[in-house]
């Protein structure tokens, strides 16, 4: 067996920060999340570095923000194989790669299919099962590739699921199906192991148990969920009373610019006043569904004895708003869209929270220092590394933490969060400490005008900084 730590990196889409036990959620149940953060430690304030899911995935493979990767919204961009990865990091040092689950990092071709297949090989994974987010997952007509769907094929369900998802979100691709009603959400027409986070799960496990373990392994695990549609499976569909879930954050958008009155607007209108119960109840279920995978994958990794020696990393490529400030999904700079969860367990390293700001960024340089591997390997990384912070040694700088999401820019400082948008009549600023809902827009106040600008100094030399993009392998250093 390796004496080398594994690094399993558990994502799940769509998760905020503060939905789960460990957060202090008074609804939702996260037993297996709750054990890691006991056994390891949870950074309260992560962010990811753009709030939506391609380019969110691009970042964390490439440890580099959305305006350096070319990257900065869904369907944008193209990550070349031989841009330095993470991936490539791993292999290189003699560690087994494996990609599971959700893809979304745009690279030419359908997930599954053979140039995806030698794709995935030039970015450095030995092991791979590339499947459609669930967003995407109804569209193709034929499961000629995914695994998850030749499975649904294989069972009978198939047609089911297709036409559950297509009534569910995209009515407006498919005229032939009667839409669902705006905010319609209930459980998943499919079994808790039919369901993509289910096979997902199972497949990890699977991997586990066949593992050959005389070196270590990377394995990046990608969950579809809780992202929308809001389908939880069997009991978990079940498992929240909709009477009972806690009301959204009411906001009349007074202080906020005309552009986030209009996102707002783009998802409230047409929204039955009840919605939000069924869709948190589902939504909960959903996260309590993946908790319940990473239990069996805790299970799995106790089996083979790997348990002691595995570095395991849960987190989300960004949050969802699920109602507060009268929005949904993300696109937006609010806490429940910007900020993640992050629960990184280092075998006997355990029981710390961390309250200083951290980035998702941080993680490549982390999970390479913990490995043991030189930070060269990815020769341009915009994170920091909180190794010692994991050890106990020290707490993380307190540093501005950097989020995008297309021109919209965002700074986190301290108790400070200031956001602008070359759209925005009026930018946001908002102390976190006193004002932790972000209904008390500071930016007009002369007496915070000083702040404003140096915001906008500091995002001018981040973006200065972090604008460079590294040579493809192979490349660099010949003449």
């Amino acid at each position: 067996m390796s004496c080398r730590r594994n690094i399993l990196f558990l994502l799940s889409d769509q998760h905020r920060a503060d939905a789960m036990g460990c957060a202090g959620h008074p609804v939702v149940k996260t037993p297996h999340l709750d054990r890691l953060a006991a056994e390891g430690t949870r950074f309260e304030n992560c962010y990811c570095a753009t709030p939506v899911c391609q380019p969110s995935r691009v970042s964390l493979a490439t440890g580099r923000f959305p305006h350096s990767t070319g990257t900065s919204t869904n369907g944008e961009g193209y990550l070349h194989p031989d841009t330095p990865m993470i991936s490539h990091a791993f292999h290189d040092a003699g560690y087994r790669t494996a990609l599971l689950g959700k893809l979304h990092l745009r690279h030419g071709a359908l997930a599954g299919d053979p140039a995806c297949a030698d794709w995935l090989r030039r970015a450095g994974y030995d092991d791979f099962m590339p499947i459609h987010g669930k967003a995407f997952s109804c569209i193709y007509d034929e499961p000629e590739f995914d695994d998850y769907l030749k499975y649904l094929k294989t069972t009978g369900k198939l047609k089911a699921f297709r036409q559950d998802y297509r009534q569910r979100s995209f009515g407006w691709k498919f005229p032939e199906v009667r839409p669902r009603p705006k905010g319609y959400a209930a459980p998943s027409v499919l079994s808790p192991e039919e369901h993509q986070d289910g096979f997902i799960t199972r497949r990890t496990c699977e991997w586990i148990e066949r593992l050959d373990d005389s070196r270590p392994f990377f394995c990046w695990v990608n969950w579809g969920g809780p992202h929308d549609p809001w389908d939880a499976p069997g009991e978990f569909g079940t498992m929240y009373d909709p009477a009972d879930m806690p009301a959204p954050l009411d906001d009349d958008l007074s202080g906020a610019p005309e552009k986030l009155r209009k996102h707002s607007a783009k998802y409230m209108t047409g929204m039955p006043p009840e919605a939000w119960r069924a869709v948190k109840s589902q939504y909960f279920g959903s996260i309590s569904f993946i908790d319940n995978g990473i239990g069996k994958i805790l299970a799995a990794l106790e089996r083979r004895r790997m348990l002691n020696n595995t570095v395991i990393v849960y987190a989300s490529d960004h949050g969802e708003m699920l109602f507060d400030h009268r929005m949904l999904t993300k696109w937006v700079m609010y806490e429940a869209s910007a900020q993640v969860p992050l629960i990184v367990r280092v075998p006997r390293e355990s029981g710390r929270c961390v309250n200083t700001p951290v980035s998702l960024l941080d993680l490549a340089p982390t999970l390479l220092d913990l490995a043991g591997i030189d930070l060269s390997a990815m020769p341009v990384l915009h994170g920091k590394s909180v190794l010692q912070t994991l050890q106990g040694r020290r707490q993380p700088n307190n540093r501005p933490i950097f989020c995008e999401m297309d021109h919209t820019k965002m700074v986190r400082h301290g108790t400070w969060k200031y956001s602008t948008d070359p759209d925005f009549e009026v930018d946001q600023l908002f102390n976190l400490e006193t004002d932790p809902r972000e209904l008390d827009n500071l930016a007009r106040r002369r007496d915070h005008m000083h702040l404003v600008d140096d915001f906008r100094h500091q995002l001018l030399n981040w973006m200065i900084k972090t604008q460079n993009v590294p040579m493809p392998r192979g490349i660099a250093g010949e003449g």
